[in-house]
């Protein structure tokens, strides 16, 4: 993530037991398998285990959908946060004010009454 190369030689692993008995000698390359995906591909997948770089988004919402595929807090890693990489679209803040408008309206006061709901000549409330 840090734009270094590092040559990866083989190295040797021994597993023994309790009792000094070689169990396991082994020459590897010590990789660990690993997937990477941009946000994009991303959106839709609900993963495990995330590792986010945030340090180049360029679209509003781009920080949203990446930190939101992972399952748990625990197991989520995120490098290059800053707080303009975390920008809502237009779009969103305009429906989010909507619905705080609306919300005002949705809440229980003592002077209301249910409107009466006609339909068929049947009144209803």
């Amino acid at each position: 993530m840090d734009g270094q190369c590092v040559l990866m030689t083989p190295t040797n692993f021994t597993i023994e037991t309790h009792g000094g008995v070689v169990e396991v000698d082994r020459l590897q390359v010590p990789l660990v398998l690993a997937w990477a995906l941009t946000v994009h591909k991303s959106q839709g997948q609900t993963l495990e285990r995330v590792k986010i770089n945030l340090q180049r988004t360029f679209e509003k919402g781009q920080a949203y959908v990446a930190l939101s595929r992972c399952t748990s807090l625990d197991t989520l890693e995120v490098y290059g946060f800053n707080r303009q990489s975390v920008e809502a679209h237009p779009r969103v803040q305009q429906w989010a004010r909507t619905l705080t408008t609306l919300g005002s309206f949705a809440q229980p006061t003592s002077n209301r009454r249910p409107i009466p709901l006609v339909a068929n000549k049947t009144r209803y409330g």
